[in-house]
């Protein structure tokens, strides 16, 4: 059974618009559980400190698809990253690539547990991106910390 499909580079709209606004991944979870509830979550991937610091001037990106999405994300390539007084949002969860990882523990290890957010439901506009993207690069994935995120980053 397929519990979640990971959708990279996630337009915030069909068409032709100005500003073309990209998320760097959606993931659609299909599975209920104790633990999960059926939605999406977001990931902002960031491998350089400057990319990081850029995205923190510009919170408005990462709101334009948070909005919908019952968690967020920070995944970053290198915890030397976050080092610093960086002001990341209280609600977005911090994953850390770590390459000593083993396939168990998922590659990631969480320093920030995301919040649960309250989204609002997916305009007619997001849903047709989302669904435009599972039909060109969408695949399903038993495994919500995937390794195949930071590596698409590089």
């Amino acid at each position: 059974m397929c519990r979640y499909l990971l959708l990279e580079n996630v337009r915030r709209t069909a068409g032709f618009v100005r500003p073309e606004r990209y998320a760097d991944a959606i993931e659609v979870s299909f599975y209920r559980s104790n633990k999960e509830e059926i939605g999406l979550t977001g990931y902002e991937i960031k491998c350089s400190r400057n990319d990081l610091l850029k995205e923190l001037r510009d919170l408005e990106k990462a709101e334009t698809f948070k909005q919908f999405c019952n968690k967020w994300i920070l995944i970053v390539g290198d915890e030397r990253v976050l080092d610093g007084k960086l002001r990341i949002p209280e609600d977005w969860g911090i994953w850390i690539y770590d390459q000593g990882g083993t396939e168990i523990d998922g590659y990631f290890r969480t320093a920030r547990e995301p919040h649960l957010l309250y989204p609002k439901p997916v305009d007619r506009f997001f849903l047709a991106s989302l669904i435009i993207r599972a039909a060109e690069t969408g695949f399903p994935t038993g495994s919500r910390k995937n390794p195949e995120l930071l590596e698409a980053k590089k």
